[in-house]
């Protein structure tokens, strides 16, 4: 019996499929062994499957989405965090005080 060949291409639309509904689901909607399916999750995991950019369910998308924000939240975070003794310290008092020129004649 010949070894059946899949390209690129069909392995990561059923990779996506598997994320969305299920390996046992898609198993039998695209008649691929389970065994054969497992193989392509752990190469993408492993990096040797590129899925892309939109390689993302709905609920995947909407979780990545929360990580991002959570991380840009941290870092604004961590700069007024750092920000804040530095807006004491007298050098950057000196500068946001008002400076008080007066002119004097040379007559």
């Amino acid at each position: 019996m010949l070894k059946k060949r899949y390209d690129k291409e069909y392995k990561v639309q059923a990779v996506k499929l598997i994320k969305e509904i299920g390996m046992t689901k898609a198993s039998k909607e695209l008649g691929v062994p389970i065994s054969t399916m497992r193989g392509w999750i752990m190469a993408s995991r492993q990096g040797q499957l590129d899925l892309g950019e939109g390689s993302y369910t709905p609920k995947g998308a909407l979780r990545q989405r929360r990580i991002n924000s959570n991380k840009k939240e941290q870092k604004i975070s961590l700069r007024s965090k750092a920000i804040k003794p530095l807006k004491n310290f007298s050098f950057f008092r000196f500068w946001q005080t008002p400076i008080k020129l007066t002119l004097q004649s040379a007559c």
